[in-house]
């Protein structure tokens, strides 16, 4: 439940683009590297055990890159470029004879 519904939540916040969804991608990613740790332990390894950690650690760190990439990002940069295309400057208009 833990494991899956961590995932689940941080899906949804990522797919209503929320200002929590990268934070709760980092923690499901981490809970899952933490579910596997323990089942190492208890029941010991496996290629599925693998693939898990695997994924675990690519949530983590696609969710590490992408709070990165944020904040080194330059303030307003997304609304820039928004204005930008709706403005619709740097689009090639009709060519002038």
């Amino acid at each position: 439940m833990l494991v899956g519904g961590s995932g689940a939540l941080a899906t949804a916040l990522m797919l209503r683009q929320s200002s929590q969804g990268l934070a709760a991608s980092g923690i499901a990613g981490l809970i899952i590297l933490i579910f596997e740790a323990v089942e190492l332990v208890v029941i010991g390894f496996s290629w599925l055990l693998a693939a898990y950690v695997a994924l675990g650690l690519a949530i983590l760190a696609l969710a590490i890159g992408l709070w990165l990439a944020g904040r080194n990002a330059p303030s307003g940069a997304a609304g820039d470029s928004r204005r930008l295309a709706a403005s619709g400057a740097g689009r090639d208009d009709a060519v002038r004879s």
